[in-house]
């Protein structure tokens, strides 16, 4: 994620928790396909439960490097600034062979 602005506590910065993604990425593989979203759901929480979330206050111009697995989530702005970021994603492939992402994305 490239940020282009920078962002204060509370102000819109990314929440991340640090850990969670090795537990997600081991079931990742197993979720069933039929009600997926809600296997997904229930596996980001279960993985999240007792890690404490950090919000990063990046800079202008930081760029945060983090895996496909990671629960993230953007925080409340409560500043009167927006916060804008590029979040760019690309091709994975697993062990497997099997890929996850080959897209890259940015808001409108």
């Amino acid at each position: 994620m490239t940020f282009l602005t920078a962002a204060q506590a509370q102000g819109g910065g990314t929440i991340f928790w640090p850990g969670a993604h090795t537990t997600l990425a081991e079931l990742g593989s197993s979720l069933p396909s039929d009600g997926a979203m809600k296997s997904v759901a229930q596996a980001c929480a279960d993985a999240c439960e007792g890690i404490a979330p950090v919000e990063i206050t990046p800079d202008a111009g930081d760029v945060a490097f983090y895996d496909i697995f990671t629960p993230h989530s953007g925080s409340t702005n409560l500043s009167t600034a927006p916060r804008i970021a590029l979040n760019q994603k690309w091709g994975v492939v697993d062990r497997n062979g099997k890929g996850f992402y080959n897209v890259t994305t940015a808001p409108p």
